[in-house]
């Protein structure tokens, strides 16, 4: 995964490998852990195959609210991962 994006900007883009996991599984976990995020996909301008990732916004929020939101977020992406890494060994 690669996280992009401008330190200004309010929004970061986290690259998705093409092994997985997807975009789908991803919101999904990141609803049951409180967090609100958008899939790229809906922001391409033409149906395609194209790569996928995660939007995540971000604004100023409290130093303890941001922590744990990154916290939370850190816990969906391993899952996430270390899910798609067992299922492709196995």
């Amino acid at each position: 995964m690669q996280v992009r994006g401008v330190a200004a900007g309010l929004q970061a883009l986290i690259s998705l490998p093409a092994a997985g996991p997807g975009e789908e599984e991803l919101l999904a976990r990141a609803v049951q852990h409180g967090l609100a995020l958008q899939g790229l996909g809906s922001h391409w301008h033409q149906a395609g195959d194209h790569p996928q990732g995660i939007v995540v916004g971000y604004g100023t929020p409290s130093e303890r609210a941001y922590q744990v939101a990154l916290e939370a977020l850190a816990r969906v992406l391993h899952s996430a991962t270390h899910r798609a890494g067992s299922a492709t060994r196995g």
